[in-house]
């Protein structure tokens, strides 16, 4: 019997983990994905098992997120930077994708992993002990090294170039990100404020479709279809809905910022903010380009991503 089972597993398993690589590995690996934490319950974990990580940093900038393309974020930008104090960069580094990555880079942690003793302060002997006498296969800097690390980048990269150019308050806007990546940079900067901005999905499908050509993520996830954009703003505006006030944003609505309806003087003191209504009057031309009617049957590929969240939220499509 032994004999059969060894002829089988040359006949089969051998061939097909040449190929595949090792099939206990494959299974282990499928199990792994599902069992990755998403952005925020990483960074409880990363709070329970570390508690130095916690930030209290002064700064407070201002984040933007749209839904993406098309709804208003520059408007808005404009309008925030309306007090001469500020100043937004408008996605930057877009393709980089930045955020995401970043945020993303954190979703390693559970109660389990990394394990504690990997830790130089805690798994090894550091006083008069020589450290190439010890296994130091796994030799980490503490988690706290690492929340500092993701601050200081935001730091040098957004914050230093802003104030050297004699601004006091600094932030981004950006069109693709979500409630995960909003929950990583409230962890990162307790103080920042949240502009949750979103628009009505069919006004800015007619208006994105004219170039069709841009990327959720670069290079690979490209924003091509009716259904692949309404899914995306479906993702965005719901986690917007649902996360807001976990993390005391506020939500626009673009039909407000441009009909004038939006509250000025709430939004000035939800900031800390002077702003000016005449940055929602003036003009500033970006592409001015006249969008053609969307058609049928774009419309209703449309409709079935964005449905039924569009409509509960008043949206439909033009008759």
């Amino acid at each position: 019997m032994g004999g059969l089972i060894g002829f089988l597993k040359r006949l089969v398993k051998v061939p097909l983990e040449a190929r595949f690589g090792r099939l206990d590995a494959r299974y282990a690996h499928a199990r792994r994905l599902k069992s990755i934490p998403p952005i925020r319950e990483a960074l409880a974990t990363i709070q329970r098992r570390w508690p130095a990580s916690a930030s209290t940093p002064e700064d407070a900038p201002v984040f933007i997120l749209s839904a993406g393309w098309r709804s208003g974020s520059t408007l808005l930008q404009r309008l925030v930077m309306s007090d001469k104090r500020v100043l937004l960069w408008g996605e930057p580094y877009a393709r980089s994708d930045l955020v995401r990555v970043l945020s993303e880079s954190l979703r390693i942690f559970t109660a389990e992993y990394p394990r504690t003793d990997w830790f130089i302060d805690q798994g090894f002997q550091t006083g008069s002990a020589e450290l190439s006498d010890q296994w130091i296969a796994n030799l980490y800097p503490p988690p706290p090294d690492l929340a500092a690390a993701h601050r200081a980048f935001f730091q040098r990269l957004y914050a230093e170039p802003v104030l050297a150019r004699g601004y006091s308050r600094w932030g981004f806007k950006e069109v693709r990100l979500g409630i995960e990546q909003a929950v990583y940079l409230k962890w990162l900067y307790p103080g920042a404020k949240f502009l949750f901005l979103y628009r009505d999905p069919y006004k800015a499908y007619r208006s994105y479709r004219i170039w069709r050509d841009w990327y959720y993520r670069w290079p690979q996830e490209p924003i091509f279809t009716p259904r692949q954009f309404g899914e995306l703003w479906r993702s965005l505006v719901s986690g917007y809905l649902e996360g807001s006030q976990e993390i005391g944003g506020m939500l626009v609505k673009y039909e407000d910022l441009v009909d004038r309806r939006l509250d000025l003087a709430a939004m000035s003191g939800f900031l800390g903010l002077a702003l000016a209504e005449q940055a929602l009057v003036q003009q500033v031309s970006g592409r001015g380009v006249t969008p053609d009617p969307v058609p049928g049957s774009e419309l209703r590929k449309l409709r079935r991503a964005v449905d039924p969240l569009a409509e509960r939220l008043g949206y439909a499509p033009e008759s």
